[in-house]
């Protein structure tokens, strides 16, 4: 408020007023509740709503609550109702420890590997074939400095050009021939490094523990819903994950020399994952 002269009669009733307030602040606080499902991932818990707790069936949620000293420590637990006293919950450190342990008998399957690396030769292909391009045309016009040069040379000798200007333009030509050659330089580099590249990407894919330790949280979740559709069963007593389902695209192989790899996508073990029969 403040001192001045005003209309004697108010625009609108207060009743009327107080009620549009009212409705601007519901609709502030549906757009806040909008803006929160839109961002959606919480970095702290990427497993909330999807690990699922093996006792009820119901998913895992994450909390943080405060500890002995008084600090806040991210946990995962299951609130149901059956597993309330019965479920320990996890500190949510380890249980991503557990979980990129296990992920680290994940692998590809061959066929994957084998697309995969096909798509990244065809790419290459087109990338190189530009790059040899790029290569005959800079190579090109190194041949062509060495025509003008000469020919600079041809000037000078028999007097269309005097000395300094021999060499003025000597200077610009080996000027651009350096240029050019550092050019053919950095590409014969990259010709180079393509296959070098190809095999990395692969053994980086082949990494399936590293590619979700290294992803940001939303594509840690939509990874792990790749890996296991059917979401993730773990235990908090016998630190054993459980599934009845991996994505066709990725086998479980843990490292035993003993085991064909068919044998090995079979594999079932109590203390890592567990494969689940239906129902």
């Amino acid at each position: 408020m403040f001192d001045g002269k005003h209309i004697a009669e108010a625009i609108i009733s207060t009743d009327l007023f107080e009620k549009v307030q009212r409705v601007l602040a519901q609709q502030s606080r549906r757009a806040n509740k909008k803006d929160k499902r839109v961002i959606g991932v919480n970095p702290l818990y990427p497993f909330a709503k999807w690990l699922i707790c093996p006792d009820c069936n119901k998913n895992y949620r994450g909390s943080a609550p405060r500890s002995g000293n008084g600090a806040h420590t991210p946990r995962y637990g299951c609130s149901s109702k059956e597993c309330v006293g019965k479920s320990k919950s996890m500190k949510a450190d380890v249980l991503h420890a557990h979980f990129a342990d296990m992920l680290g008998d994940i692998a590809p399957t061959e066929g994957v590997l084998k697309l995969y690396k096909e798509i990244l030769d065809r790419q290459a292909i087109k990338q190189l074939g530009n790059i040899n391009s790029r290569l005959d045309a800079q190579r090109k016009r190194l041949s062509e400095l060495d025509k003008e040069r000469l020919e600079a040379l041809r000037n000078a000798n028999n007097g269309s050009l005097s000395s300094d200007e021999k060499d003025e333009v000597i200077a610009y030509i080996t000027s651009d021939k350096s240029e050019i050659q550092e050019n053919i330089d950095k590409l014969e580099e990259q010709q180079q490094v393509k296959q070098s590249a190809i095999e990395y990407a692969l053994n980086f894919m082949h990494d399936v523990q590293r590619l979700w330790v290294d992803a940001d949280p939303d594509l840690k979740i939509r990874f792990q819903k790749m890996i296991f559709p059917e979401g993730l069963t773990f235990d908090t007593a016998t630190v054993t994950f459980g599934t009845s389902a991996i994505s066709p695209l990725y086998r479980y192989a843990p490292n035993k020399k003993d085991l064909s790899v068919k044998e090995k996508s079979l594999l079932v073990t109590p203390r890592r994952i567990e494969l689940l029969l239906p129902g």
